[in-house]
């Protein structure tokens, strides 16, 4: 089979990519965990059957999602290909003989996987992988190509799986891991059209190792294929509890061990759970040659490999909402970046998405759009009401429950136009766009950590890097409420204060500098003694000598580290509780204004039910209207001088939001208060005790809520619109607090911060 490569694009093509790579957002978001292929599972004398830590094997479908017809793409890396044994025409005609033969026959019961389709193969050659690779080496390769257009992008074939096969001589950072597959989140901001375009997409990959034999890279290769084919991102096919010996995901590839041949070319089997047996379809053949001296391996001999044991970590990271955020990778290496594609091709297979996500999103908009219900049902009510004026009384009863159903109605279509909205990217895209930002740096910083280094710190910033990546890719009421934002920040946090125990000793200082300028003029607690221990930090990471000072010294590099982490520690959490108390005051207020114009509906419905006069019912309208109007002038005032350079989680929205509800219902109280006062003769109550004071005598509310006999009814309610101004002084005060401590310790452009 021929090998495609990557042709040279015309002049103005290459101009547009480069346009369209420019906006393109480099996003190191990677799946949470992984799975493995082990050297042991490869070795001669596997059992045929599998092993499990209960005896019997039992695979369920967990409704994620599935390929049901997987794209393979292969990608030959590396100079070393040149000349290879065995060569990449013989690779590429092997996987098509798995694709188009028996093998994938027996996923048909997940689903009805049908058997892949090969769709091409690129060889890059500008660029050699490192003698021992990471998961990150293999992302960036798999973006760059994309980027060149010589794959396709993966949300225009959602069904692709790129396998980039290793050239002999190179293995994995974690030497006993010789294949995995996993994905990483892909964007694409680049689409001109209007309405404009975002698409976000898993692209799932794979790789595998080459120690210089057909018959090894096949079974990674087929090992990988039906993983990636039944459970991609980790929520598919998977073991019960049991079912496997390692911890984590249990796939039908893990349980299988012996390796067969088909229509030439070595595979490895997998589960089969209608036959309760480790299956490979199709009738054994003989091998072709494979070895590097052109000996062959026939029949149904095991193929031999690196009998190396493996530990394998699968991590499953779980959302506040309970839907599961994981996805499945075959490596305990490291996680690496995952990075932006852009490409074309469109070649569009229907796959299954999980429920679970539509539910959250669902669920999402329907709380942040609950605060309209009340409003369109009251709109409704009263248009309905004084146009249908006069009616008999039973008639005009029944606009209550019409309005609510239309409201009830409106509001359940509302949540779901907005539930697209309600993603992580979406809901806050400052937030989302702030902790990208710090998450790449996190990359970089993890990326710099020397091999000997990565000890149970390293491995713990992983996992909070893992876990982070994931859930910025989800989507709930956590977002909406921006609980899931702090949340994150307070995993960066712990992430980024690990790396400070194994990180080198430059980048440490770096982070002493950073901070110690940080904690100038903040209003931190024990600011000043943070600042003494940190500046002995710093010195004896200069000096490596013990300074002269009153404060405990610090004897070594060890305790010089704990105390960066300390500071560093004191700052983020100080920061963290900060944003915390603004996410409170706005779902606070977002409680206030729901309940505010339920109570307000549910008075409007009973003078409804009561049969209030139209002109009565019109006559409070404007009233709320007039007050309303008069209290959002107050605080647009108010928001012209606050503080906007911090992000406060759509609080003043909010503010801004419940001001027209309290101003108009306190115009609508105080026209009835004053009116009452006015009207029924309660002056009288300061006469004399020896005058006779005429009977009081309440107006009727009709009479209150009439424009011609209470005209100066339109200036009350503009006077008492302006009160909840007032009322909401306290936690504009407070508020404004937590902004200031925020910018207290934010970067300034007096000194840049540091790089990581």
């Amino acid at each position: 089979m021929a090998l495609t490569t990557e042709s040279p694009a015309e002049p103005t093509t290459k101009a547009l990519k480069a346009l369209l790579t420019s906006r393109r957002l480099p996003v190191p978001t990677l799946a949470p965990a992984s799975g493995v292929v082990a050297g042991w599972q490869l070795a001669t004398g596997a059992p045929a059957e599998p092993v499990t830590a209960s005896g019997t094997a039992h695979f369920i479908d967990r409704g994620g999602l599935v390929l049901t017809e997987v794209h393979v793409w292969l990608i030959f890396w590396g100079t070393a290909w040149i000349g290879a044994s065995p060569t990449m025409p013989e690779v590429t005609d092997a996987v098509q003989k798995i694709l188009d033969g028996p093998y994938m026959s027996g996923l048909s019961q997940y689903r009805g996987i049908q058997r892949g389709t090969f769709k091409g193969a690129i060889s890059v050659t500008d660029s050699d992988p490192p003698d021992q690779f990471f998961k990150t080496d293999v992302t960036n390769l798999i973006h760059q190509q994309i980027g060149r257009s010589a794959l396709p992008e993966p949300d225009e074939d959602p069904s692709s799986l790129y396998c980039v096969i290793m050239p002999p001589g190179v293995a994995s950072a974690e030497p006993s891991v010789v294949g995995e597959h996993s994905y990483f989140i892909y964007f694409d901001l680049s689409d001109f059209s209007l309405p404009s375009d975002i698409d976000i997409a898993r692209a799932h990959y794979a790789w595998v190792t080459n120690d210089g034999t057909l018959d090894t890279i096949t079974t990674i290769f087929s090992h990988e294929l039906v993983e990636s084919a039944t459970d991609p991102n980790g929520d598919g096919v998977q073991g019960v509890p049991g079912t496997c010996n390692q911890d984590g995901w249990c796939e039908i590839g893990d349980v299988c061990w012996r390796s067969e041949v088909r229509d030439g070319v070595r595979v490895q089997a997998y589960w089969s759970e209608a036959d309760q047996a480790c299956i490979v379809p199709g009738a054994p053949t003989a091998a072709a040659p494979s070895t590097p001296d052109g000996s062959a391996t026939t029949g149904d001999a095991p193929a031999t490999a690196p009998d190396a044991p493996v530990t394998t970590a699968d991590a499953s990271a779980t959302t506040p909402d309970g839907s599961a955020t994981t996805s499945e990778v075959t490596t305990t290496m490291p996680l690496g970046s995952a990075t932006i594609p852009v490409g074309s091709t469109t070649n569009e297979v229907a796959v299954s998405r999980p429920r679970p996500e539509r539910g959250a999103r669902f669920a999402a908009g329907l709380l942040q759009t609950a605060w309209l219900g009340p409003i369109i049902a009251a709109v409704v009510i009263v248009a309905a009401y004084v146009a249908l004026t006069p009616l008999p009384p039973s008639t005009a009863v029944l606009v209550v429950p019409a309005g609510g159903a239309i409201g009830l109605v409106a509001w359940l279509l509302l949540a779901a136009a907005y539930a697209p909205m309600t993603r992580a990217l979406s809901a806050s895209s400052t937030s989302y766009a702030d902790l990208l930002e710090r998450l790449t740096r996190l990359e970089a910083r993890l990326a710099s950590v020397p091999l000997p280094s990565r000890t149970s710190a390293y491995t713990e910033a992983l996992r909070h890097r893992d876990f982070i990546a994931a859930e910025l890719q989800t989507s709930g009421i956590r977002w909406v409420t921006a609980v899931g934002y702090i949340a994150l920040w307070n995993r960066l946090h712990r992430a980024e204060e690990a790396l400070i125990e194994v990180e080198p000793r430059t980048q440490v200082l770096a982070d002493a500098l950073y901070d110690e300028w940080r904690m100038q003029d903040s209003t931190v607690d024990h600011a000043t003694e943070l600042m003494a221990n940190l500046e002995l930090a710093r010195q004896y990471l200069v000096t490596a000598q013990v300074a002269d000072s009153p404060a405990p010294a610090i004897r070594s590099e060890t305790e010089a580290r704990a105390v960066v982490a300390k500071v560093r520690y004191a700052i983020d959490d100080f920061r963290d509780k900060r944003r915390a108390g603004l996410v409170r005051a706005r779902n606070t207020l977002m409680t206030t204004m729901f309940i505010t114009e339920f109570f307000a509906l549910a008075l409007l419905s009973l003078a409804v039910v009561t049969h209030a006069p139209a002109s009565a019912i019109v006559a409070a309208i404007v009233f709320y209207l007039v007050g309303a109007l008069v209290g959002l002038f107050n605080r647009l005032g108010q928001e012209v001088g606050a503080e906007t350079m911090v992000e406060d989680f759509s609080l003043a929205g909010v503010r801004l939001l419940l001001t027209p509800t309290l101003s108009g219902l306190a115009a609508v109280g105080g026209v009835v208060l004053t009116g009452m006062l006015a009207m029924s003769g309660l002056v009288t109550l300061t006469q004399p005790s020896g005058g006779s004071a005429p009977p009081l005598n309440l107006p009727a509310l009709a009479d209150i809520f009439d424009l011609n006999k209470f005209r100066i009814g339109l200036p009350l309610a503009a006077l008492f619109g302006s009160a909840p101004a007032l009322l909401s002084r306290r936690l504009q005060q407070l508020t404004d607090q937590y902004k200031d401590d925020l910018k207290s310790t934010d970067p300034s452009s007096a000194a840049p911060a540091p790089k990581h």
